[in-house]
This record gives structure tokens, C-alpha cells and sequence, in this order.
């Protein structure tokens, strides 16, 4: 069993917009709303990918009802502690015709201490049977940084995988997750310089490893993604698409990765799946909405270079 964590669930609406402008009136081509936050996204690619799968965190209002009701319609678990407040929205404002992409994103509920603490029993008892934890995304409001690590810290025996930014990030690799999986933008801003060519992503994925982590994943964008694992490194470098919306991408790497690593395979394996979800999810609009087709075609062309 897969459990993936949102503490701050979202309604992620997308426009489609043909030469969007600022200043302007726009007209909306097409909509499209799903249950969103980064733990979910991956939830729907380890749903999507045949895994057994459930969703948790935090959700508010009329949107956390949507959430949870369009959830159960998609035939993925969930079990979401509802609190005061709204669950935020996040727009993304795609131009076809530009190639450009823009994104609105809201706050949503602050969440009190004691209402954290009850979440963290709730964990406890909805992972009892799981074997690994997926926690994604950014914190909500009245959370201090360091929520997740207080999480990983409770679940000595799962694995965890940790995809956050910031001081969240950095507190939760104190905590010794078994995955994280910065981008080079999270990366630079974990060690405060630049993390450009692969030499440099190696030297900082190896900084993180000496501090507990077994697992390093560096998500590159179109450029692919290294993972790191002890001795072992690799490059994975997906095929040539013409993409469509690259929101997800990064939680669909992680999705791929996690169930990978549920069904027992290598790091390399993992990385490839990993890949190969991240890049079949920007052939369509919306996160986490990659079709197992893509995925599968796709597979077979992701190139792993040994490092």
C-alpha cells in the first residue's frame, strides 16, 4: 500500500487560453478542474500505474468536498481530515499558441497545532498496513517548517519519500527520509549556489546522502532526472515530445519511482518509470494525468547513462 500525503489539497483548475495577454479581456478555450496538490497528483499516477493506493491530509470547505468526492469517482482511496476554512485553488493559464503556461496559486486553510497533532494519529493509523508514505508538497499556513520531519520521525519503519521546498526541505532531510527529490532550482536554494551541469547536481545530491538519505532524486525538467543511491548514479534522459503542460511532471517522476520501488525493483528501473510518468504527463493537460499508454511507449526510449 501507497499512502501519499497533502497537507495542502487544491482544486487545480486549468485554462486553456490562445494568445493570452495581460491587461485583456481572455476568453477560456476549455476547463478543466481536478483534485490537485502534489500528494494527490502522485496518487492518481500510483492509481493510474495499477498500484494500491490511498490519499490523506487536509482538506476545507465546498472545494475539499469536490476533492474528496472527485477522488472516490476516480476510484482512489481516501481518507482527508476536514478542517476550517477553503482548500485553496490553483490555476494554470495554458497558451497553445505561445507555448506558455502561467499559474495563480492560492494559500489555503491554516491548520491550528492541535489539529496537526490529531493528523498525526490518524497517519499512524491509516499507514499501519502500508509499507511506504509519499509526503509532497508545500505546508499550509500555521504548520512550523519542520511538520513534515515531525512526520518522518514517526514512521521509523516505512519508507518515506519527501518532495517539498525550502526550510520544509531542509528540516525533513534532518529527518532521514528514504527518498527526496529537489529540483535544481530547490537544490541551489537547499545550499545557496547555483546547481547547474551534472557535476554539480552530483556534489549536492552527495552532500544529502551523507546526511542520511538513501535516496537522491534531482529532477532536471526536460533535461531528465539523476537519481543517486550509494555508489550508484545514473542520468535518465526521456525522448523528444512536444509537451502540452509540464504541471505534475515532477509528482508523476515521483509516483512512477514510488511504485516502483513497492513492486522491489532497482534504482535504475525506478528512474526509468519514474521518467517515463514525468514525461507521458506533459503530453496531456492537467497534473497527474498521464495515460498508462503514453507510459508504457514511452518506457522502452527513456535512456539510463551510468554516472
Amino acid at each position: 500500500m501507497l499512502t501519499t500525503v497533502t497537507l495542502n489539497a487544491a482544486v487545480d483548475t486549468t485554462y486553456s487560453v490562445e494568445n493570452f495577454a495581460l491587461d485583456q479581456v481572455n476568453r477560456v478555450g476549455s476547463k478543466q478542474a481536478l483534485p490537485g496538490g502534489k500528494g494527490i497528483n502522485v496518487a492518481r499516477i500510483a492509481n493510474t500505474l495499477g498500484a494500491k493506493v490511498q490519499a490523506t491530509g487536509f482538506v476545507a470547505g465546498q472545494n475539499g468536498k469536490f476533492i474528496q468526492h472527485e477522488l472516490v469517482r476516480e476510484g482512489i482511496r481516501n481518507s482527508f481530515l476536514e478542517v476550517a476554512g477553503e482548500s485553496r485553488v490553483c490555476l494554470a493559464i495554458i497558451d497553445p499558441v505561445a507555448n506558455t503556461q502561467t499559474e495563480l496559486l492560492e494559500s489555503g486553510p491554516s491548520i491550528p497545532q492541535e489539529v496537526f497533532d490529531s493528523f498525526a494519529k490518524h497517519l499512524l493509523s491509516i499507514t499501519a498496513e502500508g509499507s511506504l508514505v509519499v509526503f509532497s508538497g508545500s505546508l499550509p499556513g500555521g504548520l512550523d517548517s519542520d511538520a513534515y520531519a515531525k512526520l518522518i520521525e514517526m514512521l521509523p519503519e516505512k519508507k518515506v519519500i519527501l518532495d517539498t521546498s525550502g526550510p520544509a526541505l531542509k528540516a525533513g532531510i534532518a529527518a532521514r527520509p528514504f527518498m527526496v527529490k529537489p529540483n535544481e532550482d530547490e537544490l541551489a536554494a537547499l545550499f545557496g549556489k547555483p546547481v547547474g551541469d551534472i557535476p554539480q547536481v552530483l556534489e549536492a545530491g552527495e552532500k544529502i546522502l551523507q546526511r542520511g538519505v538513501e535516496v537522491v532524486v534531482i529532477s532536471l525538467g526536460a533535461r531528465g532526472a539523476v537519481a543517486m543511491q550509494g555508489c550508484e548514479k545514473y542520468l535518465a534522459t526521456p525522448p523528444r515530445l512536444q509537451p502540452v503542460s509540464t504541471v505534475g511532471c515532477g509528482d508523476s517522476l515521483v509516483a512512477g519511482m514510488a511504485v516502483s520501488f513497492l513492486r522491489g525493483e532497482s534504482l535504475a528501473d525506478a528512474l526509468r518509470m519514474g521518467s517515463a510518468s514525468g514525461a507521458a504527463n506533459a503530453l496531456v493537460p492537467g497534473a497527474g494525468q498521464a495515460r498508462l499508454e503514453d507510459i508504457k511507449r514511452i518506457l522502452p526510449q527513456v535512456k539510463i547513462e551510468q554516472l
